[in-house]
């Protein structure tokens, strides 16, 4: 069959399998028609899926699981790229065929690997462990490295095994599943440890590869503590790497100080943060210079996370110009590959969304938030099960930002699709968006409340209060800071309901916990804790209880002070 012919047949049973599910049978059939030699169609299926939407891409995959053999998932291996959406399922299916055929070998001791294996992976081993840490002009010590390794089969079985694990676990954390994924890089980086106390020179690059994505999978899991310590091993490595040759290894290096950084916010050592994310983006902004193609990318990245830092330490102008660097580097690289870079693009956009109405730029900071819910419709059709949580939460972000200039009726619409969104996620997977549906939930009790219905407001309010109250007990991150804000909103809905006794109490209550904050978690939280001083004193003269309000509002001063003689 004619490849054009193909690929437009395909395109043809793409878009009608949208409507009929019966279509994406005979798409899938389709794509098997030729069990020997399903690999062109398989390829031309890839090309459609990154450049329409549509169910092909899962097409695919379940072809794959049913269907792939090794030789097809070896060759689709490379071919499928490290960032996509379109793709993410089918990738996962590859790497599960791979990462089962290369345990059984190992498991079976078998004195030969498979031929593919043996011929086609081994090279590809010995250039993720060389060529992608070496220069070009380091040939000679590739090939005399590919004889030593090649000498010695138990160890080929072992680096392949370990290869295999890490690449499984990451496609399954990209395709939202992260219990599943930390067992596979476990396994992975105890293999890859081995190697590396046998021959450093070879496996130490691969060991701290294998140590950042144990780091991600736990801080997937909520596990920061945990992930902190893979990420310092990482980092410790990298550095001694970058050391002793920098042109080879200053960019790994400064990937593992971005998830460094990271995973410090994470556990609350903020300004600790600041200096690994900003070494992160002077390495980059060098490498970018020299290379833009290789290392633009990861330019945006750490931008995008030195303005996380920033923004978690209060210092919003920083932020905002960091994130807006990283929003344009992103929107040039989505032009040209929006499969790959259209996610980026969405997060940074609603970041600067944040920044924009933390300034008091709330006519500025609606744009951006509307363009990232365009974005994530798009995606969330495509892998649904990955992005739907991203577009809950934009439309949540988007609420706010109506809210802010008075467009309470648009802001209803988008608040109930977000909270209708996080509490079907939540049904599902309570552990990882309750946090989410709370936060989305008082958003919504917050705008009802603005369009006078105001007992309602106050009971979904309440529902997200009693949400967080839970994630507090249970020791849930960043549910502390959370329910004080909630507390804080939750009292003034029910001061605008005339219930000011109830309103009074639990603005108490979330002063309280204002107070208990760590200094580490924001300046912001301070801030906080001054403005609701201040609306505790209004409300305590209100209700002829001047003595206390005289002290809160002296309370709220002293913090100002306090915050004006340490900028």
């Amino acid at each position: 069959m004619n490849s054009t012919y193909a690929k437009n047949a395909l395109v043809n049973l793409n878009r009608l399998a949208e409507w009929r599910q019966e279509d994406q049978t005979l798409l899938e059939k389709q794509l098997t028609s030729d069990p020997e030699d399903m690999l062109p169609l398989v390829i031309l299926a890839m090309e459609v899926a990154m450049e329409e939407e549509g169910p092909i891409g899962r097409a695919l995959a379940s072809v794959i699981r049913q269907h792939g053999d090794y030789d097809l998932c070896a060759s689709l291996h490379d071919l499928i790229p490290q960032s996509t959406v379109a793709l993410r399922e089918a990738a996962v299916e590859v790497e599960r065929k791979i990462q089962s055929t290369v345990e059984t070998s190992t498991r079976q001791s078998q004195v030969t690997l498979p031929y593919k294996l043996s011929a086609g992976r081994l090279i590809d081993t010995i250039d993720s462990l060389l060529t992608r840490f070496s220069s070009r002009h380091l040939s000679l010590k590739r090939i005399k490295q590919f004889q030593n390794l090649g000498r010695n089969i138990p160890q080929l079985e072992q680096t392949e095994h370990a290869a295999a694990l890490v690449d499984y676990s990451i496609r399954l954390s990209e395709f939202g599943q992260h219990e599943e994924a930390l067992p596979p890089a476990t396994e992975g980086a105890a293999i890859y440890r081995q190697l590396s106390a046998q021959d450093p020179d070879t496996f130490q690059p691969r060991f701290a590869e294998a140590l950042v994505s144990i780091h991600r999978r736990l801080r997937d899991l909520g596990r920061h503590d945990e992930a902190l310590a893979s990420v310092i091993e990482a980092s410790a490595i990298n550095r001694e790497l970058a050391a002793r040759n920098p042109d080879v290894f200053q960019s790994y290096q400064a990937g593992t100080l971005i998830q460094l950084s990271r995973c410090l916010c994470h556990v609350g050592r903020r300004e600790e943060a600041l200096a690994p994310a900003s070494e992160a983006v002077a390495v980059f902004r060098q490498l970018a210079e020299q290379s833009p193609d290789d290392f633009q990318p990861t330019l945006g990245e750490a931008l995008a996370n030195l303005s996380n830092c920033l923004g978690d330490l209060g210092r919003y102008e920083e932020a905002l110009a960091a994130v807006s660097e990283a929003s344009s580097l992103c929107r040039q690289l989505a032009e040209q590959n929006p499969d790959a870079f259209q996610p980026y693009l969405a997060a940074t956009l609603t970041t600067m969304s944040g920044y924009l109405r933390e300034l008091g730029r709330p006519e500025q900071s609606l744009e951006p938030a509307s363009t990232a819910v365009t974005i994530y419709r798009q995606l969330g059709k495509k892998s649904p099960q990955e992005f739907l949580p991203y577009l809950a939460n934009s439309l949540s972000v988007v609420c706010i930002c109506l809210y802010g200039l008075g467009r309470y009726q648009e802001a209803l619409a988008l608040g109930t699709e977000s909270s209708t969104i996080f509490r079907h996620l939540s049904e599902k997977d309570s552990n990882k968006f309750q946090l989410s549906l709370a936060v989305s939930l008082t958003n919504l009790g917050i705008t009802v409340n603005k369009l006078g219905r105001h007992g309602e407001g106050v009971g979904i309010e309440m529902e997200a209060v009693d949400i967080c109250r839970q994630l507090v007990g249970q020791k849930v991150d960043a549910s502390q800071p959370t329910l004080a804000a909630m507390l804080r909103n939750l009292a003034e809905t029910l001061h605008d309901s005339g219930r000011r006794d109830e309103a009074l109490a639990e603005m108490e209550a979330a002063l309280v916990i204002f107070r208990q904050l760590p200094e580490g978690n924001s300046k912001a939280s301070k801030s906080d804790l001054a403005s609701s001083l201040d609306i505790f004193a209004t409300w305590l003269n209100e209700s002829g209880l001047s003595e206390k309000a005289t002290a809160a509002a002296a309370e709220a001063e002293n913090i100002r002070h306090q915050r004006r003689s340490t900028k």
